[in-house]
């Protein structure tokens, strides 16, 4: 059975940027995912109009009654189905205290580290705390509809992040993700959302000066497993304006400079040679 009826939909009119528009809405093709974002956002004002959505749409009355049985529905799990991602950073030395910092973002929102808000820090890792201000993590969409939730874990001894035997690094981070508070041993960000993590050059600049490092076109952050060190599924875009750091995976991500760290600076082949290797 098709029926239809006018509906305001949260789907943009065209060349709208923004609101609702009046649209023609066939219920055989409603698509559950396509349009629960709509029923989530909007189901207050749903209620508002379901009595006239009933008198005017020309059908049975138990699919009235579906309908309304269904704004129930996503009115109430529109928590259970939240995309909002929960941020917990958390010193590794002080871990028994506490986050130091605790924020909720909407999936696609940028958390940004600011010192002023972090408490509870011990004043031996206070300079260490404020060179993180400003850096950036951000998911575009979790893997999960369930309740998730990214713990960050500051690797730093004293007021320095901890070296690896005696690599210097500019960041030694713990990545941990929780689905429903329980810890996920194997997971993976979606191959399209991977987590990104953006360290602004004032940012960088500061986490160099404090473990002795200089600017370097070469460095990179990988994941680090033992005494290993591995690149796979992690990229760095080193940048004028800072490094962009691409995780498809949770894990202990550590900075530092290539050559350290096993993964010596490409060779840039000039133009020249690249049309004589053609001829080989």
């Amino acid at each position: 059975m098709v029926f239809s009826t006018d509906f305001y939909s949260c789907l943009p009119a065209e060349n709208e940027s923004s609101g609702c528009r009046k649209t023609k809405l066939s219920l055989t093709k409603l698509s559950f995912f396509a349009y629960y974002k709509c029923f989530r956002d909007n189901y207050q004002e749903l209620f508002k109009v379901s009595n006239i959505l009933v008198l005017q749409m020309n059908f049975n009355y138990k699919y009235s009654v579906l309908l309304i049985i269904l704004l129930i529905f996503f009115s109430i799990s529109s928590e259970a189905f939240s995309d909002d991602i929960e941020w917990k950073i958390y010193l590794k030395s002080h871990m028994q205290s506490g986050p130091i910092l605790s924020e909720n973002t909407s999936a696609g929102e940028e958390f940004i580290v600011s010192d002023s808000d972090i408490t509870g820090a011990p004043s031996e890792s206070q300079d260490i705390i404020n060179a993180l201000d400003g850096i950036k993590f951000i998911v575009q969409q979790p893997p999960v509809s369930s309740r998730f939730s990214i713990h960050i874990i500051l690797n730093v001894q004293g007021n320095m992040f901890e070296s690896a035997g005696s690599i210097p690094l500019f960041i030694n981070l713990s990545i941990e993700a929780y689905v429903d508070g329980e810890k996920e041993e194997d997971f993976t960000f979606s191959s399209h959302s991977p987590m990104v993590i953006t360290i602004p050059q004032v940012t960088l600049s500061s986490l160099l000066g404090i473990c002795n490092l200089s600017r370097s076109d070469n460095l990179i952050c990988v994941y680090k497993t033992g005494g290993s060190y591995s690149n796979e599924g992690i990229k760095t875009y080193n940048t004028t304006s800072g490094i962009r750091i691409t995780a498809e995976k949770p894990g202990d991500i550590v900075g530092g400079l290539g050559e350290k760290l096993g993964f010596p600076s490409g060779v840039k082949i000039d133009t020249w040679s690249r049309i004589k290797l053609l001829f080989r």
